[in-house]
């Protein structure tokens, strides 16, 4: 629930750590709306940006900077769309 830039890591497992954490909440929020219990608090209690959109290939072990964000369509283009529909009907 902790961004891995604010703890300074490498920036693949800052982008991997983003991916995951933004993967737990799109699945804790469909098992909450199917069981009918609600969202969790995992929400409110995390500082984690979205993952970049880059591609997998843009990732490399050990580079300390992030790659650059790019502005077509990429591998993560599906994922980064389901994030930012949660985060709308989270705040809606």
């Amino acid at each position: 629930h902790r961004d891995g830039a604010a703890l300074r890591l490498p920036a693949l497992d800052t982008e991997l750590r983003r991916r995951l954490w933004w993967q737990i909440l799109v699945l804790d929020g469909r098992m909450a709306e199917l069981s009918g219990s609600g969202f969790s608090v995992l929400a409110s209690l995390s500082d984690t940006k979205l993952p970049l959109n880059v591609n997998d290939t843009d990732l490399q072990p050990g580079v300390i900077d992030p790659p650059v964000p790019q502005t077509g369509a990429t591998e993560m283009m599906f994922c980064l769309l389901r994030y930012e529909f949660g985060v709308f009907f989270v705040d809606a």
